[in-house]
């Protein structure tokens, strides 16, 4: 202990402060009437064991798990997949971690530690993982001296579905046992009990005089815990992220603790507030992905196969390439199907060709809505010869979309907002296989001798829609997303992976997890898988009041998305087939305008 002058303090003026604990790190700074002291050890491998202020020591350090830290889990596995940075729970009160320091410094009011983070219960047997922990704790900031700056990045090595990240925690003595949680907008406190908050919260001592908050502009999940929730003699607070992919790369974090009295922390959690205010946040940086042999590097663009109208479907038929389009562009009444690269074979009366089939050495064409002028049906024609002969249409089937061939049969499904799914053996006598109801549905995909289909609740997307999957001729899944629709479907690595349009997604559906998430575009509807390289493929569309904008995304593991290349120079990629003859991919696309505007673009694959 040591005496320090403290004119602000009650009774003589002085005040006896803890000593920090030996050896280790140590930087202060005058905050306040006082001094504020933050330490780190070996002992914690750079964790802080210690932040004294006005003769108060605000961390419990008690083991290895009560420090101000940080740590991650992944996988909804919890504590069995817990990077710690202090160490593991087998190190218990010990004086050594299990975590390894691999560099620190500390000088004036700036702390820096890089840490190997231990699993808080070993994972195979593992007790440390490979993730690193860097931070810089900073005494001070000029909205105010009382907050510590604590800037952190998890560096994540490997991919992974959820990701939690405990940015910043704080384990402080049972004494603080008074809640708060602070409204950034009326600028007030509100007492709160074990649960925590979505806003700052603060924990204080009964009579004011000592406490701590915590802030984050981007968090929206703040922790607080009290001792009879703990089953110890100490009180917690927390600032999560949560991630529903987290592929390996750097994950930071801005956190901002503050100390003082209690009103000290109000008036600092606004001034930080502001200070902070509409500042752009840091954000992650998935590691890049090395280019493997054969590798799709690039899309090229085919200027011979531009056309006036909006390409809705390729497929290779009798060893040729075909486009089909969408209708009904710059003046238009009909969809053209041209052969590669731009020599129409045929014409349709029909709003598009939306897809193209080859089931039981025959081949099939869908058009999304037939005869089009009379308000009719979606069609199903099959080549017989040289000429595309209608063989099914159903009474209450207004839209077709897709084709597939599943087992022994060729499926079609049905749009609008009473469609249903249709099969046939031979492609003459048809059968209903999911009647017409109020579900819209679009891609269908095999996984497991089983047929996936994807949709929606009340149309194809928009609003009053609501995305939904079946397996077979079961619903298993209905996404809580109002206006929004599945529109692709891929199985991929013995998982399903469904694409949705408003907004633009990827979703596994093992754990429903999002697993790619692109703000910026109106839809995917269409995802396709790679066999060469073993690459799924997303398709992503601008929307129509774009004039370029597409592009593509692919992962090789489910979790980690990249980019490839582009943007492309029109707004939308609706189609893509692999031809397993030359292992080239073709992508089908351009721009959408209903009856003008529009045009035609086809792409073909780059590798490496």
């Amino acid at each position: 202990m040591a005496q320090v002058k403290c004119t602000a303090c009650n009774g003589t003026g002085w005040i006896e402060v803890p000593d920090p604990p030996s050896g280790g790190y140590t930087i202060s700074g005058t905050v306040g009437p006082g001094t504020l002291t933050v330490h780190a050890s070996d002992r914690f491998a750079g964790a802080i064991d210690s932040v004294i202020w006005q003769g108060k020591e605000f961390i419990d350090s008690l083991d290895h798990g009560r420090e101000l830290q940080s740590a991650s889990s992944f996988d909804d596995l919890g504590e069995a997949w817990n990077p710690t940075e202090a160490g593991s729970s087998a190190d218990s009160t010990g004086q050594t971690s299990s975590s390894k320091l691999l560099s620190a410094s500390a000088a004036g009011k700036v702390l820096k530690t890089e840490t190997q983070m231990a699993f808080w219960n070993p994972v195979d047997g593992a007790k440390i993982s490979n993730h690193i922990l860097t931070k810089t704790v900073t005494i001070g900031h000029e909205a105010s001296d009382h907050v510590i700056q604590y800037l952190v990045n998890f560096k994540v090595t490997e991919n992974h579905g959820k990701g939690k990240f405990e940015a910043l925690t704080g384990y402080m003595p049972p004494e603080f046992k008074v809640f708060y949680a602070f409204d950034p907008i009326s600028r007030k406190l509100t007492q709160i009990g074990h649960g925590g908050a979505s806003t700052p919260v603060i924990l204080a001592t009964e009579d004011g005089q000592h406490a701590m908050g915590c802030y984050c502009p981007e968090c929206r999940e703040y922790g607080t815990f009290d001792a009879e929730h703990l089953f110890q003699p100490v009180t917690k607070w927390n600032m999560v992220f949560r991630y529903n992919s987290t592929p390996a790369g750097t994950y930071p974090f801005r956190c901002y603790a503050i100390v003082g009295t209690l009103e000290n922390v109000r008036v600092s959690l606004i001034q930080i507030h502001k200070a902070l205010e509409g500042t752009p946040a840091p954000v992650p940086e998935p590691d890049p992905v090395p280019p493997i042999e054969g590798e799709i590097t690039d899309f090229n663009r085919v200027p011979a196969c531009d056309g006036p109208s909006c390409y809705f479907s390729i497929g290779k038929v009798n060893g040729k390439m075909l486009f089909g389009e969408y209708g009904y562009q710059n003046g238009n009444r009909q969809s053209d199907l041209f052969e590669y690269p731009h020599s129409k074979v045929d014409t349709f009366n029909a709003e598009s060709i939306f897809d193209i089939c080859k089931h039981g050495g025959k081949y099939y064409l869908a058009v999304e809505h037939g005869k089009w002028d009379s308000v009719d049906r979606g069609i199903v024609y099959q080549l017989q010869g040289n000429t595309w002969v209608e063989v099914f249409r159903a009474a209450q089937a207004e839209l077709f979309f897709n084709l597939h061939s599943h087992g022994n049969y060729i499926y079609v499904t049905a749009g609008g907002s009473s469609g249903g799914v249709y099969r046939s053996a031979d492609g003459a006598s048809w059968e209903t296989f999911i009647a017409g109801d109020s579900y819209c549905r679009w891609d269908m995909d095999t996984l497991d001798n089983h047929l996936y289909l994807c949709g929606a609740y009340g149309g194809d997307y928009g609003p009053g829609c609501k995305p939904a999957m079946w397996k077979d001729q079961t619903r298993i899944w209905d996404l809580n997303l109002d206006g929004a629709g599945f529109l692709g479907i891929s199985a991929y690595k013995k998982d399903i992976y469904v694409s949705s349009a408003t907004p633009a997604r990827v979703y596994r559906l093992s754990d429903h997890a999002c697993v790619l998430d692109l703000a910026a575009f109106e839809k995917i509807p269409k995802l396709i898988v790679d066999p060469k390289t073993d690459t799924l493929l997303a398709l992503a569309c601008r929307g129509d009041g774009h004039s370029s904008g597409a592009e593509v995304w692919a992962t090789k593991d489910g979790s980690k998305w990249y980019q490839i290349n582009g943007p492309w120079s029109c707004p939308h990629l609706y189609c893509a087939y692999y031809d397993e003859d030359t292992g080239d991919m073709w992508l089908g696309g351009g721009k959408w305008s209903q009856k003008s505007g529009g045009y035609g673009r086809i792409y073909k694959s780059v590798r490496g």
